[in-house]
């Protein structure tokens, strides 16, 4: 599983053992913003999940343009988060692996701004 390192409930709660409260702080991927998770997910993570870890948010922005740039497709932070992840290589991927890419909670303002300020070919 991958998460904003500013708001990794689910890896805390995951690392706890049960559902953890954190406190919510601003971030790109507002689909995964989050104080706590919820009951079904929790489950959901604690059976069928390896790891968990987090990408900043300049990680979770790069990833972002770079699937819009590449695939053409309109996709939110949320789901750059997951690309992030990949492409972080910090953890091992095995050999099944699922990146949900969706665009249905796009914040257009979080978008362009994140266009506007992050360095992309910088690397």
């Amino acid at each position: 599983g991958v998460e904003p390192e500013r708001m990794n409930c689910m890896s805390v709660s995951v690392a706890a053992g049960k559902i953890t409260r954190i406190i919510r702080q601003p971030s790109i991927a507002d689909g995964l913003s989050g104080e706590a998770p919820g009951e079904m997910a929790f489950a959901a993570a604690m059976k069928y999940v390896d790891d968990m870890l987090t990408v900043s948010e300049d990680e979770i922005a790069q990833a972002t343009m770079l699937v819009m740039q590449r695939t053409k497709m309109f996709i939110e932070p949320s789901a750059g988060a997951v690309v992030a992840g990949l492409l972080s290589r910090r953890s091992i991927c095995g050999s099944k692996n699922i990146c949900l890419l969706s665009g249905g909670n796009a914040n257009l303002k979080v978008l362009a701004n994140m266009f506007l300020t992050v360095d992309y070919f910088r690397s």
